[in-house]
């Protein structure tokens, strides 16, 4: 699977009001980990304690993070589908700390920090009614991409305003790579069958003008000020 790059949004002028940042992500690949439980469950927490991502599903009810997927249940998952894939468990995480988790990788086997894009809304407040943002992508979608081999948590789509009005020419075509592997899912040099590349999101311009946004609203909460 290859995800496409999607689409940049811009005002009349051209001012970005939503971009892809690049951004630090945690991955750990499944097959990486020791093979003894316990070493491998001292990594997790170890890791967990830099990121902020409960190791266990026990170690998140008992942190009331009932919603929250655990590093475990996220490598048990990646490990069924593609034990050699990194798996992405966090992102956006900050120049320190994956400074810390590169540093310290002899302590961290299977862990490791790549570049990767998140999703920015430089203006913030102003235009957040308009754009919108991303959110999680539906349950049965999530099941179609994970036997596609993506990682549906880190998957998503468009919520509200632009963001999900014109969610299809945003998010562009997602590619594919069929490739032979070994026993293990490990690729096979040489074992390129077929690519087809992904096909990045239509950017778009809006015919709002972000200087006469932002006026309107300081405008609009300078009178406020003064009325209370």
């Amino acid at each position: 699977p290859l995800a496409a790059p999607r689409g940049v949004i811009y005002d009349r002028y051209g001012v970005p009001l939503a971009l892809n940042a690049a951004a630090w992500l945690v991955t750990i690949t499944p097959a990486g980990l020791p093979d003894d439980q316990a070493t491998a469950l001292n990594v997790l927490n170890r890791l967990s304690a830099l990121i902020e991502v409960p190791p266990t599903r026990a170690a998140a009810d008992a942190a009331g993070l009932k919603d929250v997927r655990s590093l475990q249940e996220m490598v048990v998952e990646g490990a069924g589908i593609a034990p050699y894939r990194a798996v992405i468990v966090k992102a956006n995480i900050p120049q320190p700390i994956a400074q810390q988790i590169l540093e310290d990788k002899s302590q961290l086997p299977g862990i490791d920090v790549q570049w990767g894009a998140v999703r920015e809304y430089p203006n913030g407040m102003v235009t957040a009614q308009i754009i919108g943002y991303l959110g999680p992508i539906g349950q049965k979608e999530a099941n179609s991409l994970r036997d596609q081999g993506y990682n549906p948590s880190f998957e998503r789509t468009g919520y509200a305003g632009i963001e999900a009005a014109l969610n299809v020419q945003l998010s562009g075509t997602r590619g594919s790579l069929v490739q032979k592997v070994d026993v293990a899912g490990r690729p096979v040099q040489g074992g390129l069958l077929k690519e087809d590349p992904a096909i990045a999101g239509e950017n778009v311009r809006l015919t709002i003008d972000l200087a006469l946004q932002e006026a309107a609203q300081n405008a609009l909460i300078d009178q406020i000020n003064r009325i209370n």
